[in-house]
């Protein structure tokens, strides 16, 4: 399984060290748990503008610590979410909730 972030990529363009590193996730990580579901009640919901608001706010923070998976992805659901284009949110849902399980499993090797 290819992994969704690089910690030594981001030591070296970030200029920061492990233990930095180790902190932005440990507070993406309890970001995204908050998040993700407001994202979801929201698409369930059928509100887009909602839904856009948060899929913005992951595609940010998973962007900032080049975690390119949930970031690209994020970042779909945001211009679906622009769009309108609930039935399509709904659909990529699932690849969001799986990339988010995959990286906070990689967090137990941090």
């Amino acid at each position: 399984m290819p992994k969704t972030y690089d910690a030594d990529a981001l030591i070296e363009e970030l200029e920061l060290d492990k233990e930095d590193i180790e902190e932005l996730m440990t507070d993406f990580k309890e970001f995204i748990i908050a998040e993700l579901p407001e994202l979801e009640s929201a698409i369930e919901a059928g509100n887009c503008s909602e839904a856009r608001s948060h899929a913005h706010s992951i595609k940010g923070s998973a962007g900032n610590l080049r975690i390119n998976f949930v970031y690209e992805t994020a970042k779909v659901m945001q211009d679906l979410a622009d769009a309108s284009d609930a039935d399509k949110l709904k659909e990529l849902l699932p690849e969001l909730k799986k990339q988010i399980e995959e990286f906070l499993e990689e967090l137990k090797d941090l």
